[in-house]
């Protein structure tokens, strides 16, 4: 007798690949505006920090856009390090694109949280701004991203974001430090009319790595985790604590044989990042631009050769953190034009 339950997951996967196959070019961007950060954040899996160098000048960002809108994604994540320490460029960046009809929304830690920036951001043409909220408390979230103001920041964007008649995006890493305080920070969202907080678990690559064993949640502690936000889940109706999981995408992507390569990351020094959680670039736009580069092997990079066998082999996050080469440690390898 069949189960149903496989019945309706094979159902719902099939048609994500058969939605994936209709894409002619990628359907997202993720653009690294900056590698430089306010922050420095324990857990960060990209060692963002003030005192990075290697990015593309303002007149090269543009460059890159004008690429970006040739390649027409559906959408596009301006994204960082945190990418208002660029606040001007952020601006020209979103209005050329959304000009294009391109969908564009924002991820940052609250830096820019007063309402005039808030108010010129969306006013830009971005559509969803994503804050970073990792504990009620705020001596908890100070201590977690190394600032004194960590925490006023992300909360005041909140607030001033739903003062403008919007909706932040509200995300939460949970690690040992904070994820009792998951629950509360749930309730204090839900007292403000949000009903979702997003959540994935801590990935020990990047500076992250160096912080594994004071973050990273035990079996148990994820189970707590878990029973924690059932119950809350109960108490908050209509609340939903949404689990992202950063496997599902290499999942997807490897394992479906028709559909082009939906989305790839632009990083601030132009190299083209296959997944944020893996080591392997396919070129850079300033040796060749993206059109070329998708027509020379970006398209179809997860479906065979070297890079389809590395990323077969990667079922959880643990596979991602154990993986022979490591991200963001200056090592990308690319795999543009070389035969492994």
């Amino acid at each position: 007798m069949k189960n149903n339950n496989i019945i309706n997951i094979n159902t719902k996967v099939n048609d994500i690949q058969n939605a994936y196959s209709k894409i002619n070019g990628p359907e997202s961007i993720m653009f690294d505006v900056t590698q430089k950060c306010n922050l420095h954040c324990k857990h960060c899996y990209n060692c963002s920090h003030s005192k990075f160098s290697q990015d593309l000048n303002d007149e090269e960002m543009i460059e890159v856009t004008k690429q970006v809108i040739e390649v027409n994604p559906q959408s596009v994540c301006i994204c960082g390090g945190e990418p208002t320490v660029r606040f001007d460029l952020c601006l020209k960046i979103a209005n050329m694109l959304s000009e294009r009809g391109i969908l564009v929304n924002m991820v940052t830690n609250g830096y820019k949280s007063d309402i005039r920036s808030l108010t010129r951001l969306y006013n830009s043409g971005i559509n969803s701004i994503q804050v970073s909220l990792d504990s009620y408390y705020p001596e908890t979230m100070n201590k977690f991203r190394e600032s004194p103001v960590a925490h006023k920041n992300a909360t005041n964007a909140i607030y001033n974001i739903l003062s403008l008649d919007k909706i932040p995006s509200v995300t939460f890493i949970p690690t040992k430090i904070n994820y009792k305080e998951m629950p509360l920070v749930g309730e204090f969202l839900y007292g403000l009319g949000i009903n979702e907080l997003r959540y994935m678990p801590f990935i020990a690559i990047g500076r992250g790595r160096d912080n594994s064993e004071m973050l990273k949640l035990s079996s148990e502690e994820n189970q707590e985790l878990f029973w924690l936000l059932k119950n809350k889940s109960k108490e908050l109706k209509g609340f939903v604590f949404d689990y992202g999981d950063p496997v599902e995408h290499i999942y997807l992507f490897r394992n479906n044989t028709e559909a082009f390569n939906p989305s790839y990351e632009i990083k601030s020094n132009g190299d083209v990042l296959l997944t944020c959680y893996l080591p392997y670039v396919y070129g850079n736009v300033f040796k060749k631009n993206l059109i070329s580069l998708w027509e020379e092997g970006l398209n179809n990079i997860w479906k065979k050769g070297y890079f389809h066998d590395i990323v077969k082999k990667i079922n959880t996050v643990e596979d991602i953190e154990n993986q022979k080469y490591i991200p963001y440690t200056g090592n990308d390898i690319d795999l543009y034009n070389q035969d492994m």
